[in-house]
């Protein structure tokens, strides 16, 4: 499981990605942008919703590969997916997990949450708890 930071790849626990990096991450970031925006979509389609799963997309594997230093191996036959979470308006969260690459993705919300919760580790809920505060500072 990976995590998707809210900032240029900086965490408390690791110092800022080199330069080369950073610009490979934000070349990355425009061409995911359009699948970002999908999320950000749904959940002003579906406001009942604070979850969805879809697959996750090449660039935002990529991009999400630089900040972790790498993506865990997966078996033949499994593909990552995204767990993406509605923190507050303009936040949200997203875990890439490996499923098995015909795994049902159009799930309610229930479901979605659960498999948000089974997913999580201290850390994203640390960095949850970190993105609520900024939003309510920024509201």
């Amino acid at each position: 499981m990976t995590i998707n930071f809210p900032n240029n790849g900086t965490t408390a626990s690791r110092p800022p990605l080199p330069r080369i990096q950073r610009r490979l991450l934000r070349k990355l970031a425009d061409r995911a942008d359009g699948v970002w925006q999908a999320d950000l979509t749904f959940f002003e389609k579906h406001p009942d919703r604070m979850h969805r799963i879809r697959p996750a997309e090449q660039d935002e594997l990529a991009y999400q590969a630089i900040l972790e230093g790498g993506l865990p191996e997966i078996p033949p036959g499994y593909r990552f997916f995204v767990i993406v979470r509605l923190v507050a308006l303009g936040q949200r969260l997203r875990l890439f997990v490996p499923a098995p690459e015909n795994s049902e993705n159009d799930l309610d919300e229930r479901s979605a949450r659960w498999a948000f919760k089974m997913s999580a580790t201290q850390r994203v809920w640390k960095i949850e708890a970190e993105l609520r505060k900024a939003a309510r500072l920024q509201s």
